[in-house]
């Protein structure tokens, strides 16, 4: 998915909240790969801070297939993730020269 983000990166203070499918099948953690069963959208949000800064959020929930550790019968874990990511000058310029050629930003790859 294509997140159009010129409107945020041009606008101090400009607000854009986005909620896409996370797209994820599996996770490898360690040693071990764990398949995803189910998960909610993500949600983002994407804020201009003004003065070359922006602040990148999200949040989801997950749910894995792993052995339990006593039998290794198959159960179900839940995992929410949340995440907020603070944006200089430096990552607003390989955005917006990103953006030059495309006009869009891949959020989720």
């Amino acid at each position: 998915m294509f997140i159009n983000l010129t409107e945020v990166l041009t606008n101090e203070d400009k607000v854009l909240a986005v909620q896409t499918e996370a797209q994820i099948t599996e996770v490898s953690v360690g040693d071990g790969s764990y398949s995803v069963c189910a998960s909610s959208p993500v949600d983002f949000v994407f804020t201009n801070t003004g003065r070359g800064r922006a602040k990148i959020e999200g949040k989801a929930e997950f749910t894995f297939n792993a052995g339990c550790d006593r039998c290794l019968r198959p159960v179900k874990q839940k995992v929410a993730v949340a995440f907020t990511r603070e944006c200089g000058r430096r990552i607003w310029r390989l955005i917006l020269r990103s953006m030059r050629n495309s006009y869009s930003w891949k959020a989720f790859r």
